[in-house]
């Protein structure tokens, strides 16, 4: 039986044959003390036979350039006539504010890109050359932009994410499930913008407003600026009447009434998904609880690109509620929620199993008045069931009214949790739902909220502040939870000085390799089928659109590595005029010496940076008698 699969090995980790060593080598020029650049010297054993390469691609084509605030945005090919370069595998783009001096440059798989960090008001040129699959490249089309200022935000609460620290906590608020996920400034290009990233599995992670949403002559709007959702990811947009972090759960609902949401929630959804042809597209709808009725579908919405921050708009008007990308118009839904302010919920949530990351440039909506933060102590929340003892001679914190601590809960089977309380040192008080009426159900997201009295906020030594959560029937799995202490008025607020996040380094990821082993007419052997003593054909593509989708950049690359039981057979260099970046090659192989039995073939991507992991594929097979 054949079998495939796909791992990544640690460069210089993987079982490496004397061969590999002696046709890797460095770039001349490059310092001693860094790891060397690898470049890769063309090889063939007895019996292989390497592609070789046709024409080099055309230029690009026209760039339509698109200005704003500190960024360019740029389509070509594909993205605007609709047609790529023949050839063409991936494209380098070179950026500078002089046009002899084209200083930064990025490697990437989309016909698209967006430049970040820019100055605003200064011109700069950018030349996109086309790149085949043994890294030669095109002439170069060139563009020339200059990015601008964003037009002021008419609305009540505008954040531009560029502060010193980000988010600011005295604004927004990260929940999610065991802390995988994220929230800081990006680094280098990306300083001026929110930074959001995760491994969660199915779990989506949510940005919360600490100011309030509000309606104002049966008016209000919410615009997020951002590249979510991201390749087969999910933005959402919850307007939430009462204090939740996080909502929702498993739902076949795309739009309209969606019994996982709290009663009054309305909420707008954006999702990527990539099709059985290989092809990506977007849809978007309006979900809504279950006691408003609406004529809400799904609907298609032009894909977005990767990279490209793109601005979503919810607007609650009289007519109802209407869904916007970009100025244009997605959908409309008559419903009309009750509420005269909500809480505002920015959802993350990225492809199951794999790392997702998204930027934010702005959030803006009308909004009430910002409730005073003041640095809450560091907080653990014990689950009901668990064991919980409430610490003595703590230390009560000054200048504070109260405080609230903030739950989303996970029933595990239907249960009542109208007796759930929440204690702090000798201090009992109740639980109750963040929304009246919403009913606790087996794996939907259940936010909850305690309020204390001042004086039950009482820290240790460390000022660390312990609470407990309490039930007959400890069916609750807790999911997040959160402190918001309550600044006695008329008191200074609070602040503590805390270090920014550290912002996780993004370093681009080699395109993943596919092998297919074909036989000598190029068709697949079909699984389980020995192959015929004779030449085969061993077919190996690397998805650049894949490697691109978490970092937003490609690694050069060196080359392939073909390896037939452990041993080196065939090294093709893919770097001739600057590194590749992807591509498809076909190796013929001659079978008619290896014994009758299984084997194995394995192709590897070798970026030129050796600090990147190489990519492998692997197809297992048996030789004929």
């Amino acid at each position: 039986m054949r079998r495939r699969g796909l791992i990544l090995l640690a460069a210089g980790l993987a079982a490496t044959v004397a061969a590999v060593l002696v046709i890797r080598e460095g770039w001349p020029g490059a310092d001693s003390l860094d790891p060397q650049p690898i470049r890769l010297t063309k090889f063939a054993a007895d019996g292989v036979l390497l592609p070789a390469p046709g024409e080099v691609p055309p230029a690009p084509g026209s760039i339509d350039t698109k200005a704003g605030p500190r960024r360019l945005q740029l389509r070509w090919g594909p993205a605007v006539q609709g047609v790529a370069p023949r050839g063409a595998v991936g494209y380098e783009v070179r950026w500078g504010e002089h046009p002899d001096k084209l200083d930064r440059q990025r490697l990437i798989a989309e016909p698209a890109v967006q430049l970040d960090g820019l100055d605003n008001g200064r011109q700069y040129t950018v030349d996109v050359r086309a790149i085949d699959s043994f890294g030669r490249r095109s002439a170069p089309s060139r563009a020339i932009g200059i990015p601008k200022a964003g037009d002021p935000a008419p609305l009540s609460f505008v954040d531009d994410f560029d502060g010193d620290r980000l988010p600011d906590p005295a604004r927004w608020q990260l929940a999610n499930r065991g802390a995988c996920a994220f929230a800081g400034a990006g680094l280098d290009d990306e300083r001026h913008r929110l930074t959001v990233t995760g491994s969660c599995g199915a779990e989506s992670t949510q940005l919360r407003a600490r100011t309030p949403v509000t309606v104002d002559g049966g008016n209000a709007t919410v615009a997020v600026d951002t590249t979510a959702p991201g390749p087969q990811g999910t933005l959402t947009i919850d307007l939430v009447p009462g204090p939740a972090e996080m909502i929702g759960g498993p739902s076949d609902a795309a739009a309209g009434a969606d019994p996982t949401l709290p009663p009054g929630t309305v909420r707008a959804r954006i999702s990527a998904q990539h099709n059985a042809d290989g092809s990506e597209s977007t849809v978007a709808g309006v979900l809504h609880s279950p006691e408003m009725a609406s004529d809400a579908q799904l609907v298609s919405v032009p894909h977005q690109l990767i990279g490209l921050t793109q601005r979503f708009t919810v607007d609650i008007r009289p007519d109802g509620v209407h869904l916007s990308a970009d100025g244009s118009e997605i959908t409309h839904v008559n419903i009309h929620p009750q509420w005269t302010q909500a809480t505002l919920l920015i959802g993350f949530q990225g492809p199951a199993g794999n790392q997702w990351r998204a930027a934010v440039d702005r959030i803006a909506f009308t909004g009430g008045r910002t409730p005073d933060y003041t640095t809450p102590p560091a907080l653990t929340v014990h689950e009901p069931g668990s064991a919980f003892y409430p610490a003595t001679n703590l230390r009560q914190v000054s200048g504070v009214d109260g405080a609230r601590l903030l739950l989303t809960l996970a029933p595990t089977q239907a249960t009542d949790l109208s007796g759930l309380t929440a204690t702090i040192g000798d201090t009992t008080v109740p639980v109750l739902p963040a929304i009246p009426g919403t009913t606790p159900t087996p794996g939907v997201r259940y936010p909850a909220y305690a309020d204390f009295p001042a004086a039950a906020v009482r820290v240790d030594s460390n000022d660390h502040l312990d609470a407990g959560l309490n039930l007959a029937n400890p069916a609750v799995d807790l999911v997040h939870a959160d402190l918001e202490l309550i600044p006695t008025p008329g008191t200074k607020p609070q602040r503590r000085d805390q270090p920014p996040p550290n912002a996780l380094p993004l370093q681009p990821l080699a395109a993943p390799p596919v092998s297919t082993l074909l036989g000598a007419a190029g068709k697949p052997i079909p699984s389980g089928e020995p192959v015929p003593r004779g030449r085969a054909v061993l077919d190996v593509r690397l998805d650049g659109l894949g490697g691109q989708q978490f970092t937003g950049d490609l690694a050069g690359l060196a080359g392939v590595e073909v390896l037939l039981d452990g041993k080196l057979i065939a090294t093709l260099p893919t770097a001739e005029q600057g590194p590749g970046v992807a591509g498809n090659w076909r190796f013929a192989v001659d079978m008619t010496r290896l014994s009758a039995g299984p084997h194995s073939i394995e192709a590897r991507s070798v970026a030129v940076d050796p600090t990147i992991k190489e990519g492998a594929s692997f197809v297992s097979f048996l030789v004929a008698q």
